[in-house]
């Protein structure tokens, strides 16, 4: 009797011992899981004139951070910028009246999504309206009120309906006119951060980012 109490009692010790582990193996784990979930990285930088800012959280933030950086600074510099030389933007408006501008999928879908979203206001947002932007000049160096009949000169020159798209080919039939993504360009850089962030989704469990006004936000 007393060998069968002993052994019973080795028994539960032994089960009392793994119980413990198990717990404290088990809040080590969820210790390092939350952990990764919670790590907090962080970056500011200057694009499409603003300051953009990100909040990115997981044990994959630190690589979301720099893609989303890269990411929106390549949209910049390549896709919508109307001051870089050599951005599909740029191409398209010295091409205005001239010649039809081959751009990438990418472009043509934004692009295409601007024109749909004009024809539903009825013009009301319209990426065409560039001519009539530019005489202010409010980012240039001679900011200015137009003189009497240019706006009226300059919005003939602003119809949507003028931009035409074959493909991933894009041309404005009037010389003159020009695309603006002003209106836009915020939340599509906000749509790219996006994309950067899901090639990390196994990593990075919540963001927050911000572009100018516009602002993501993930998990």
């Amino acid at each position: 009797m007393q060998e069968t109490a002993k052994l019973k009692n080795r028994i539960i010790k032994i089960i009392i011992f793994a119980v413990a582990v198990c717990v404290i193996a088990g809040a080590a784990i969820a210790d390092a899981v939350y952990r990764n979930r919670t790590a907090l990285y962080t970056d500011t930088f200057i694009s499409m004139g603003s300051a953009v800012t990100e909040k990115v959280y997981g044990v994959k933030g630190q690589l979301a951070v720099q893609s989303v950086c890269e990411g929106i600074k390549d949209l910049d510099l390549h896709y919508l910028s109307n001051t870089r030389a050599g951005s599909y933007l740029w191409r398209i408006n010295e091409g205005a009246g001239k010649y039809p501008v081959e751009t990438d999928a990418e472009f043509a879908d934004y692009l295409k999504k601007c024109i749909e979203i004009a024809q539903g206001t009825n013009g009301a947002f319209n990426p065409a309206f560039g001519a009539v932007i530019d005489i202010w000049d409010i980012d240039g160096e001679n900011p200015r009120v137009p003189e009497d009949g240019l706006l009226e000169r300059k919005l003939a020159l602003c119809d949507y309906n003028d931009i035409e798209i074959d493909g991933n080919s894009v041309y404005l039939k009037k010389e003159g006119m020009k695309l603006h993504f002003g209106a836009a360009g915020k939340g599509i850089a906000c749509d790219r951060a996006l994309c950067e962030l899901l090639e990390y989704s196994n990593g990075v469990y919540g963001a927050v980012i911000s572009v100018g006004g516009s602002v993501m936000t993930y998990g």
